[in-house]
Order: structure tokens, then sequence, then C-alpha cells
């Protein structure tokens, strides 16, 4: 954790000194040079045109993640002798024992995050109080994934099953529009967005069975992945203030909440594991187990963020 919050100290410092010249910027718009100052007084810059953007953000993530699973796992074993020349020999499986189970989870991922973020978009200046523009801008994330697990034991106790996992966000990418107004003699628009985003996760889920011995240790028989959803699209609402530092380059800063639709992902899980077990000289105990089942899981939850974006406008007007 130490390691995290050590890591996340240049993107909040970088934040935080952005936040603080953009403020102070805003009133005191002197701190532009005089000639550029001068002419801004007598010609107001222009919001037309394309421009692109590089920054900074944070994002809160409130993440839920449901689970059911049902399965079953056989154990059958078979006694074997190698042999000088060929394959061992082994006399027939036992008779399997059989282990059912059924169980449904709830995981909450609530984390910070750190992203660095480009943009693309286009202005237009309707006239001297309003501009319209459309953007459409990647971010990608830095942070720690969530782990989580639930684990449920049999009526006796002597068995269990457990879903595991992670969750990680990826990157996101977002379209959308914005509309605003502007004041401080057309140098700073204050401007609402909407857009739709999708985000790509790392993450992944798994389902262990296992057996607790007479000393109460468990010991795990057999594991499979269980099908993991991980995309999730939503809607975008956010708002924002950018001021001019010069006719070209401007400097906003940006909140954004996206409300992700909930993605669900189901499927049949299978896997077969073989050990060997006491063996003495020639002779050992070969055991199989095979896991199968079903598993449906559903994503869905919001994030809310904050950017500090650099823009550089590629063809501004006189």
């Amino acid at each position: 954790m130490s390691t995290f919050f050590n890591q996340a100290r240049l993107p909040l410092k970088v934040l935080s000194i952005a936040a603080a010249l953009f403020i102070f910027n805003l009133f005191n718009p002197s701190i532009v040079t005089a000639q550029d100052a001068s002419s801004a007084s007598e010609i107001p810059p222009s919001w037309t045109g394309f421009y692109f953007g590089v920054g900074l953000g944070a994002a809160l993530t409130d993440l839920e993640l449901d689970n059911e699973t049902d399965g079953l796992e056989r154990q059958r074993q078979r006694r074997c002798i190698e042999r000088r020349v060929g394959p061992p020999r082994c006399t027939r499986y036992t008779r399997p024992s059989r282990y059912r189970f059924s169980e449904s989870s709830s995981f909450d991922e609530d984390e910070t995050y750190f992203f660095g973020t480009i943009q693309l978009g286009y202005n237009q200046q309707i006239n001297s109080m309003f501009v319209v523009g459309a953007f459409v801008d990647f971010d990608k994330y830095i942070g720690n994934s969530d782990a989580f697990n639930d684990i449920n034991f049999n009526r006796r106790g002597r068995r269990f099953n457990e879903v595991s996992g992670s969750i990680d966000l990826d990157y996101s990418a977002t379209v959308g529009g914005r509309i605003g107004f502007l004041t401080n003699n057309q140098n700073t628009l204050i401007y609402g967005l909407v857009g739709y985003t999708y985000l790509k996760l790392d993450g992944d889920l798994t389902e262990t069975v296992g057996r607790v011995n007479r000393r109460g240790n468990q010991r795990i028989r057999n594991s499979a992945g269980l099908p993991f959803p991980d995309e999730l699209e939503g809607l975008t609402l956010g708002a924002g203030i950018e001021t001019k530092l010069s006719r070209n380059v401007s400097f906003k800063f940006e909140y954004r909440y996206t409300d992700f639709d909930d993605d669900t992902t189901a499927g049949a899980y299978s896997s077969t594991n073989n050990s060997i077990r006491n063996r003495r000289g020639r002779r050992y105990t070969e055991v199989e187990n095979i896991l199968r089942g079903n598993s449906i899981s559903g994503l869905d939850g919001d994030i809310h963020s904050i950017r500090a974006v650099l823009v550089y406008q590629l063809n501004s007007l006189p």
C-alpha cells in the first residue's frame, strides 16, 4: 500500500500545481505576456478550430461484480506400477467421490486510479458568448488491482469451494460533445459535456475446490477459470472550465461522471487435474480430479473522475 501511495505522489503534486496555476491565471489574466494581454483586450481570441490536449487525472471507481456458480467435482484413483519397458500397469479406477456445490457471491471494487489522457477535438464559436464542440479522448489507468475471494464449506466442514479473482482498470475511450459560454473577454469557457465511454478491464475469476484434512489444513484439489466480464460501456456527463493562456494554448480543469450499463457473461468451465501420491519405489497411486460446472457473472458500476489538460489549438483565428 505504501508503494502505491509513493507512486501516486507525483501525479497528485502535478495536478495540485496545475490546478493552482489555473485558478491563479483565471483571476489574474495579466500573467499572459503584456503584448498578448494588450492584443487580447483589443481582439478577443477565437475558439474555432481543431485542437489536441494532454493531461493527468484521477478516478474513483465503484464497481460491483455478482457471480453465481454451480459445479461438480469428481475424484477417482487407481494403483499403478512402473514397468521397465512400456507404459505403467494400472488397476481400474475406483468409484469416484462426488462433491456438488452452488454459491452466489458479490464483490465491490472501490479504488482510486490515476491516469494519463490525450484528447482530440473541434470547437465552433457561434458568437461572442457561446461555443460548441466535439471531442474524443483516450485514458490509460495506473493503479493497484483489487483482489477478492469468497469461500464456502459443506455441512461437515471437510470440503470447500472458493471463488476468487481481481479487477483492474486498463484503459477507456470517450466520444462526446460540449457546449459552453464565454466570460473574461472571451478568454474563459465554462462548459458542460455529454459522451459515451468504453472501459476495458483486466481481471480474472477462479473457482477452486479442496478438502480439509484432519489437522485442519486446506488442500486444493482442482481449480478452473470462470467467465469474466472485461468490458463496460456507459453514459458520461461532466462540466469544466477552460481559460486561454495565449491565443493557441489553453488549460482546462474538468469533472466527469460515468454510469456503466450492466455487462453479463455466462459459460461453462472445466478442468482435469492428475496427480501422483503414495509413491513407494515403482508403485504409486494416480489420482484424477475432474471439475465441471456453469457460471454467470454480472458487472456494473460508475466512475467519478477529475482531469487537468493542457490544450493546443491548431488553427486559432486572429
